[in-house]
């Protein structure tokens, strides 16, 4: 019962630098589990020497370690999605030598769960795990406009930019989310007709003329289909349009 309890305090501890989502300082830990600043940093110790916990060296912040991120990542993996599309954003990328990325909604934004990295000598610095923007990116946008499980969302779809993204099957941002970085996102379904996740490709702006737009496009909502065949969704995406959003 006592080992059980130690788990019960430091399990907090794990999720209050979850729940934060950005490092805290060890009295602001202590504070929001109602520890003792010594018990706490005795917990902390011990889960950095697994890798639960990571601590700045130069902000002495603690947020959660790379231990906890495989754990999380582990869990999302049973998604069958993650399974399922796993060969098509491999070729995805090898057709069009760009980074592709699959993404989750999760905890009320989406999630990077997946990465497939360009071969081009100038790599984009996307990590696993990382959260992006609903508005600022083309995959929130994508999830905003298929109505994901956020609160508001009945509302959301009803707006003039989420019709355009459902009637084109795509969303695209250029430089919204970083200057001089182009997004385009598709959805993927499942057999409920629902989104369950959105596939993301992402590369330099300077490289996209308007026929490599028609390209990109038509690859993805091509993938996007495949998958979400596989996960048991017959909707026929929308084909790929020239004109911009």
């Amino acid at each position: 019962m006592q080992s059980a309890g130690l788990l019960t305090r430091g399990g907090r501890l794990i999720q209050a630098l979850a729940d934060e989502r950005v490092p805290l300082t060890l009295t602001a830990i202590a504070k929001r589990v109602d520890m003792p600043t010594s018990k706490a940093r005795r917990y902390l110790v011990s889960f950095i020497a697994i890798g639960l916990v990571q601590q700045d060296p130069i902000s002495t912040r603690y947020s959660p370690g790379p231990l906890a991120l495989a754990i999380g990542l582990a869990g999302l993996a049973q998604i069958d999605v993650v399974q399922q599309s796993e060969c098509v954003l491999r070729e995805l990328r090898d057709e069009l030598n760009e980074t592709i990325v699959l993404a989750v909604w999760t905890d009320g934004r989406p999630i990077i769960i997946r990465r497939e990295d360009s071969y081009r000598p100038i790599t984009l610095n996307i990590r696993m795990g990382s959260s992006l923007p609903v508005d600022a990116s083309a995959t929130g946008q994508i999830f905003k406009a298929y109505g994901s499980l956020t609160e508001g969302a009945d509302s959301q779809v009803k707006t003039k930019e989420a019709a355009t993204v459902r009637a084109q099957g795509y969303a695209e941002v250029d430089g919204e989310l970083m200057s001089g970085l182009y997004g385009l996102s598709v959805p993927v379904f499942d057999g409920n007709k629902g989104i369950v996740a959105a596939i993301t490709l992402v590369a330099q702006l300077s490289t996209i003329s308007d026929a490599r737009r028609r390209k990109l496009r038509t690859a993805l909502l091509k993938a996007a289909r495949n998958v979400s065949t596989s996960m048991g969704q017959h909707l026929t995406l929308a084909p790929s349009r020239t004109s911009r959003t």
